[in-house]
């Protein structure tokens, strides 16, 4: 009797984790994505007056490299013609070559609602992430794009831990 008990425990358990999984994973998502926009909007304020005073991308990236750690993500600040202006973890000539990043999807909704979102691989950095973009305006003038970067194998982890957390209730 304890046994089938025990069994079926065990089995309404496995069904909470194969139904409660993909929202576990959603919500995870959801709030890495709320915090991004946050941190984005973060890096914005700290780089606008630089960006608003016609920097250059050398001091841009100096700004973004130091508080880029503080975040504990990938930092990019891109032009509105999609150059890309700093990023955390690229500098001088590898900077410089970084291809336009106009039709990022993030960007380009980041442009049209004022930020944007998306989950892909990185082709600059060989990785997927999940991004976070809002606009950088000064008196009305569009001066750019923050974007802040999560690693997707972190967040994915961070679900499975809460998986993990799930069963053992």
């Amino acid at each position: 009797m304890v046994v089938i008990a025990l069994a079926a425990v065990a089995g309404a358990l496995l069904v909470v984790l194969f139904l409660a999984g993909p929202r576990l994973r959603a919500r995870a998502l959801d709030t890495a994505r709320t915090t991004l926009f946050a941190e984005a909007r973060l890096m914005a304020r700290l780089v606008g007056p630089a960006l608003a005073a016609g920097a250059e991308s050398d001091e841009l990236d100096r700004l973004v490299d130091a508080a880029s750690g503080d975040v504990r993500a990938r930092v990019t600040i891109i032009a509105p013609d999609g150059r890309v202006l700093a990023d955390a973890e690229l500098s001088g000539p590898a900077l410089a070559a970084v291809e336009n990043h106009a039709d990022r999807p993030e960007i380009v909704q980041a442009r049209a609602e004022g930020l944007g979102s998306s989950l892909r691989h990185s082709t600059t950095v060989d990785r997927d992430l999940l991004y976070g973009a809002v606009t950088i305006e000064h008196e009305g003038r569009l001066l750019g794009f923050s974007r802040v970067a999560y690693n997707l194998s972190e967040l994915e982890e961070q679900a499975r831990q809460l998986q993990g957390v799930v069963a053992l209730a």
